[in-house]
């Protein structure tokens, strides 16, 4: 069947979707690749043939017969072409993802299932979005993948795990941090307190 190495290409995408990101498939997609190269070769000479019979009469009976192979040898190769752009399209945004929910270094089996091409892109996705936190950031850096959901609440209530002092809270309210105290803080500032583990959120 034509376009049949795609075809499975995308079902391991929809095999995958929950799971640990497959290693890339690079034998496949060669053989994608060496089918369009084919498919384009042969309707090449089919069109030329076509020409052909408009300056030679006595070919004119074979090329009717040429026109439907060639389309769908056309439509093979389109759709070989978006079956390509899909999967590595999926994957781009897999990588992506990764990056949110794991972070800047990514472990060594993972490491593993990607393409060269594609731990490039990883690392500067990465270098990206390091750089536009540092910019969005009041004198530091702030962490957008640290907190990926909005709080369900105003306060949070937490613990002091060391002796801190005097802390400033983002509405200028003064309170002293020390070993085993407990407060009731607005959410930003104690999420600012439990990443510089200066306290743990008390559920």
């Amino acid at each position: 069947m034509l376009a049949s190495k795609a075809h499975e290409l995308i079902k391991e995408l929809d095999r995958s979707r929950d799971t640990v990101l497959p290693p890339y498939n690079i034998e496949t997609i060669r053989l994608c690749q060496l089918e369009a190269n084919e498919l384009f070769r042969q309707n090449y000479e089919d069109v030329q043939t076509v020409v052909q019979t408009n300056t030679d009469n006595s070919s004119a009976n074979s090329a009717p017969t040429l026109m439907p192979t060639i389309s769908i040898r056309h439509a093979a190769i389109q759709r070989i072409k978006r079956c390509l752009l899909a999967y590595a399209y999926h994957r781009m945004n897999r990588i992506k993802s990764l990056r949110w929910s794991i972070g800047p270094v990514l472990p060594e089996h993972m490491r593993n299932n990607l393409s060269m091409d594609e731990l490039e892109f990883f690392s500067n996705y990465n270098q990206t979005l390091s750089s536009y936190m540092r910019s969005i950031g009041n004198n530091h850096s702030l962490d957008l993948t640290s907190f990926m959901s909005p709080p369900k609440k105003l306060f949070a209530h937490i613990k002091c795990i060391q002796e801190y002092g005097p802390y400033e809270t983002s509405d200028g309210t003064i309170i002293q941090l020390t070993f085993n105290s407990e407060h009731y803080v607005l959410t930003s500032d104690a999420e600012h307190l439990i990443q510089r583990k200066i306290a743990e959120h008390i559920v």
